[in-house]
């Protein structure tokens, strides 16, 4: 059987604690930010309290991608003792570390199968939890490899801001929207399919969020996702920046409207989403696994 190592990075929202739980190989890169002129590392050298501390501050924050010094390291030392890595980094629609990261790949002579899967934070955990389970099953690499680039839309995120300022800061609203949107209190609910993020709608309210989530889950459960939901296969999972706010609601009331989706799990959202949607956002996401336990 070979011995194959699933890398991601940490936008992936799966921390180093929990890399050192798993029994089987996984690796996770840190993301990169610049505060004050410093490089921090998410997870390492950055945790999420003395992030959100800068964040409040207004202190000027900007993400990265990992350096290709970095990662041609890491591959050259475990490959060392893996016949092969698997690499799924963040979406190419919204970062450039994954073209990079191929194109690295390259000299390393097929040990190093970099998945452009399309996905961000929740979505993007969920493919790596899902690679996790095909090694256990014995799947090879091209295995493994095929199915996360056939399934890579099969996934979709709502994510719920508080605040417009900090989509301002990432260029996302115009100041002007986002002085007029905070004033009136418009939350937009934000959705992504893996390339890029859009408005689905603005929100005065939680109740109002709810509402539209659970209008677009009957969208996707009655119609592209059907088949998997009714065979047990449609996982729905929740991610928060800082607070978890209402999730423990938001989950009790999905699950009983959907009583046939799987919930994997409720964790703090990246500090890469996190730092263009601010505190106190909360995300969902739907994703289709067919490699449940």
């Amino acid at each position: 059987m070979e011995k194959i190592l699933v890398m991601t990075d940490s936008n992936s929202g799966i921390t180093q604690k929990e890399k050192e739980k798993e029994k089987y190989g996984i690796e996770i890169v840190p993301m990169p930010f610049m505060i004050n002129d410093q490089e921090y590392f998410e997870d390492i050298s950055l945790s999420q309290e003395d992030f959100y501390k800068h964040l409040e501050d207004n202190t000027k924050i900007n993400t990265s991608q990992p350096s290709l010094g970095c990662l041609e390291e890491m591959w050259t030392n475990h490959l060392k003792n893996y016949d092969y890595i698997l690499y799924i980094p963040m979406s190419s629609g919204l970062s450039a570390s994954c073209a990079s990261s191929k194109m690295l790949a390259q000299d390393f002579n097929g040990r190093v199968r970099v998945i452009d899967n399309h996905r961000i934070s929740i979505s993007q955990k969920e493919s790596v939890l899902e690679a996790l389970q095909m090694v256990k099953e014995g799947k090879n690499i091209d295995e493994i490899e095929k199915y996360l680039t056939d399934s890579a839309f099969h996934s979709i995120i709502f994510l719920l801001v508080e605040k417009l300022k900090y989509l301002k800061q990432g260029g996302r609203v115009t100041p002007a929207v986002a002085l007029i949107g905070d004033i009136l209190k418009i939350r937009p609910l934000l959705v992504t399919t893996g390339d890029k993020f859009d408005t689905y709608a603005k929100c005065r309210s939680e109740k109002q969020a709810l509402g539209k989530i659970f209008e677009a889950f009957d969208e996707y459960i009655n119609g592209e996702y059907k088949d998997y939901y009714e065979k047990g296969q449609l996982v729905f999972s929740i991610a928060y920046s800082k607070n978890k706010g209402y999730s423990d609601i938001l989950k009790e009331q999905v699950l009983n409207r959907f009583p046939k989706l799987v919930f994997h799990f409720c964790d703090p959202l990246s500090l890469s989403v996190s730092c263009h949607t601010g505190p106190n956002s909360i995300g969902c996401c739907l994703a289709v696994n067919e490699h449940l336990n």
